[in-house]
């Protein structure tokens, strides 16, 4: 999805909302525009648009008060809906009241400008990927993933390679072989000088 295709989608979902809280019930089904102004995409079609995307949405007031939830925030989340539309944000969604990750927030909406940025939830045990945009009406739209595959892999990788680097530096020789056929994993720089820094 290009950048463009997002901001089409905000675009879209920022009139839809508006009028969605502005029309009747009646209206959504009428085909008929409640208002001279009304956008020109229909409030279902918004919340179609809000229902399906792949990522978590959350639609922020601003109060700090959830007003949207989508089912894969809702997932993620591990709570429904009704538990986190009408609360505020720092109740519903854990670790994002955290003093950095809540300046960040506030800076999107002061500034008006699209802020990505990870964050870890203890209560949770996951990392997020949240990408905060401001709407031209005050509210601010939280787009998030789940990425704690991503960053477990590559904290795995940063713990691996500092172990292999401690033991190629050991003042003592290692050698590591792995399978029936003692194939070497690793010779460190003691267990070289042992063969005559032949390479094994």
């Amino acid at each position: 999805m290009s950048r463009g295709d997002v901001r089409r989608i905000l675009t879209a979902v920022t009139r839809g909302l508006r009028h969605w809280r502005t029309a009747s019930p009646s209206d959504y089904f009428s085909g008929m525009s409640p208002r001279p102004d009304a956008p020109t995409v229909h409030p279902l079609d918004a919340a179609l648009i809000i229902r399906h995307i792949v990522a978590g949405f959350l639609a922020v007031n601003g109060d700090w008060v959830v007003q949207v939830a989508n089912p894969k925030a809702c997932t993620m989340l591990r709570r429904p809906a009704r538990e986190i539309e009408g609360c505020v944000l720092w109740d519903a969604f854990a670790g994002l009241g955290e003093p950095a990750i809540a300046s960040q927030l506030r800076a999107a909406r002061t500034g008006r400008v699209e802020r990505r940025f990870e964050l870890f939830s203890p209560a949770l045990y996951n990392w997020f990927e949240l990408w905060a945009v401001p709407a031209e009406n005050g509210d601010l739209y939280i787009f998030f993933k789940d990425v704690t595959d991503r960053a477990r892999a590559v904290q795995s990788d940063a713990v691996r390679e500092a172990l292999r680097r401690t033991l190629m530096e050991a003042p003592i020789a290692i050698s590591i072989t792995r399978g029936a056929e003692h194939r070497y994993e690793l010779l460190n720089h003691g267990a070289r000088a042992l063969v005559g820094g032949r390479n094994l």
